[in-house]
């Protein structure tokens, strides 16, 4: 879903189910468009991209492993995308930072870049 706001500023959303009635609260905000505004960071309105240690992996066709990494890579692609495995799939911290780990090694080889997604995963579950 794309509103406008304020003749221009556009806001996306992740989602074209979010109810109509919605709109006009995500609308309404107060007028202050001083220097200090958030509307004048137009950086927070850019598109994202995935990081080339992401798609390079997945379009390999090929799925890394702790076992058997798919590269070296240690990036933050991995640690980004843990945060639902410690807030909703697991009861055991332990658990989650396995999962975690495996989940980051798809994507990202490196022990850096699959350690530290399974510690923000057990740390989630562990503080949710």
């Amino acid at each position: 879903m794309r509103l406008m706001v304020n003749g221009g500023l556009q806001i996306y959303t992740q989602t074209n189910k979010m109810p109509r009635d919605n709109d006009d609260c995500i609308l309404q905000y107060q007028r202050y468009e001083g220097k200090d505004s958030i509307l004048n960071y137009k950086e927070l309105f850019s598109e994202r991209t995935p990081g080339i240690s992401c798609l390079t992996a997945l379009s390999s066709g090929k799925i890394g492993t702790i076992k058997q990494p798919i590269n070296d890579s240690k990036g933050c692609g991995g640690v980004m995308r843990i945060a639902p495995i410690g807030l909703f799939l697991h009861n055991d911290p332990e658990y989650a930072f396995q999962v975690g780990c495996d989940a980051a090694a798809i994507t990202h080889g490196h022990p850096t870049g699959y350690l530290s997604a399974g510690a923000l995963a057990a740390i989630i579950r562990t503080y949710k």
